[in-house]
């Protein structure tokens, strides 16, 4: 009641009928649908389950699928799942065989099964072995358990109909080959856990749009994505410290990239168009010379010199800010940079190279983070930089200057003129 709050009728049936949830609830023993408005529980029952360990009616994988076969181990501590002889599609595999621990799928265990189509691998499983699945044409959904360390080499090789992978928190690797040829894989996301990508983890992952490397991974394999040509962005994490010959090679479609200095000389550059370079000290030489394409570049504090034609004939770019630790600007290092109306040079910069902003069509204004007198302090090479000393120059000032000359500072992160 909206005057004496008394609350007159707890549970009521709308005068059109209940409003029944689309999915049922379940817990192990019954399933049952519920009314979105009043709440009445309806259709209570117990499961009807197959050797699939499915309901029939609410399909909830409630228990381990039938067929699955187990053996013990030879110190007969824990139980492994080394085949497969059910008819199941929807396979479960159980947490117990003979009162031990499941804690391994076997090498080969599902090797070149077409029947199934989902797995489901429970907490007690700690490694995947070679091949585990491979080859199994109709899986489409896989979640790896939480204390699962290691995907072995080849894994799910060649799962052509895998369109989604839950990879545990647990997982440190991901071995070789583990998702070779899972053409319709179009997203994975590997746990902060991962330390390492083996060679060809995802080789021919032609459906994969997007990935994101997490800190935690160290080395990523050669050819670990390569043919991946549907691969849009990428992110590579700051702990990267080796990376093996093509590991992205073939990636047509990626245009953006978010990765360390290490990686610059493995990201393929032809459509690239945003660039977030996340840490290094220096770019390297001829880094993303000819990126015809890229708009937009963003260079961290850590980087103290750009290289030689490090972004030569980056045609696109529209303006660059050079970050307060950088110290030179090598030889033809914006060279053909026709778009660049603006750049931000800081008062680090000692020396700028020789054609370093030649061709530099539309530099109109150059942002430099010091005075008038440090800018003629700058070694400028007069070889071809006509467009850099003769664009509007604006020097940076905490505060309104009193003297005469184009001053600047910033708002909301804008370099603005006073």
């Amino acid at each position: 009641c909206s005057v004496c709050e008394k609350v007159v009728v707890e549970n009521y049936t709308d005068a059109l009928g209940h409003n029944l949830a689309e999915n049922y609830q379940y817990d192990a023993s019954y399933h049952w649908t519920e009314c979105t408005v009043c709440h009445e529980i309806k259709d209570k029952a117990e499961h009807t389950l197959d050797e699939s360990g499915e309901c029939s009616v609410c399909k909830a994988l409630l228990k381990a699928t039938e067929g699955v076969v187990y053996d013990v181990s030879v110190d007969g501590t824990y139980a492994e799942v080394v085949g497969y002889e059910g008819t199941a599609t929807r396979v479960r595999i159980a947490d117990t065989y003979n009162d031990l621990p499941v804690k391994t799928v076997y090498d080969k265990a599902f090797n070149n099964n077409d029947i199934i189509t989902s797995v489901i691998i429970p907490d007690s499983v700690t490694s995947i072995g070679e091949y585990a699945f491979g080859y199994c044409s109709s899986l489409t959904s896989v979640v790896i358990g939480d204390s699962v360390t290691a995907l072995g080499s080849s894994a799910f090789e060649s799962c052509s109909s895998l369109t989604s992978v839950v990879i545990g928190d647990s997982v440190t690797s991901i071995g070789e080959g583990a998702f070779y040829g899972c053409s319709r894989l179009t997203s994975v996301e590997i746990p902060d856990s991962v330390t390492s990508i083996g060679d060809s983890a995802f080789l021919n992952c032609i459906s994969l749009t997007s990935v994101v490397i997490p800190d935690s991974v160290t080395s990523i394999g050669g050819s670990a994505f390569s043919g991946c040509s549907s691969l849009t962005s990428v992110v590579i994490g700051n702990s990267v410290t080796s990376i093996g010959d093509y590991a992205f090679n073939g990636c047509s479609s990626l245009t953006s990239v978010a990765c360390p200095t290490i990686a610059i000389s493995y990201i393929p550059k032809t459509n690239l168009q945003t660039v977030v370079i996340t840490s290094g000290d220096s770019i390297p030489s001829s880094a993303f010379s000819g990126c015809s394409s890229l708009t937009s570049v963003e260079i961290p504090d850590s980087v103290t010199s750009i290289g030689s034609s490090a972004f030569r004939y980056c045609s696109s770019l529209t303006s660059v800010e050079i970050p307060d630790r950088v110290t030179s600007i090598g030889d033809s290092a914006f060279y053909g940079c026709s778009s660049l109306t603006s750049v931000v040079i800081s008062d680090s910069v000692t020396s700028i190279g020789g054609s370093a902003f030649y061709n530099c069509s539309s530099l109109t204004s150059v942002y430099y983070k010091g005075t008038a007198s440090e800018w003629t302090a700058i070694s400028i090479n007069s070889t071809r930089n006509s467009y850099l000393t003769n664009a509007t120059r604006h020097y940076y000032s905490e505060t309104e200057p009193t003297e005469e000359g184009n001053y600047w500072h910033y708002v909301d992160g804008v370099p603005t003129k006073w």
